[in-house]
């Protein structure tokens, strides 16, 4: 069985921009979304704690039903 999946280690620069991504909350909710789990993958959080925190801010943000989007292509 494959090890867990992981991203790499960002920059500097590039936490910076997805720290303001989800700090500011101006770009779309899938933005902010990605934003979040790129960051916490690269942090090493564990894909089910991962999972967990886009679940509660889905919640928290009032909107239950999947995006249509696929994948977090971000220009980081």
């Amino acid at each position: 069985m494959a090890g867990p999946a992981r991203a790499r280690q960002l920059t500097d620069e590039e936490g910076r921009r997805l720290q303001q991504s989800v700090r500011w909350g101006k770009h779309e909710s899938v933005r902010v979304r990605c934003a979040m789990i790129i960051m916490a993958s690269a942090s090493g959080t564990p894909m089910p704690a991962i999972a967990r925190l886009v679940a509660a801010q889905r919640t928290l943000s009032g909107r239950s039903t999947p995006s249509t989007r696929s994948g977090c292509a971000l220009d980081v």
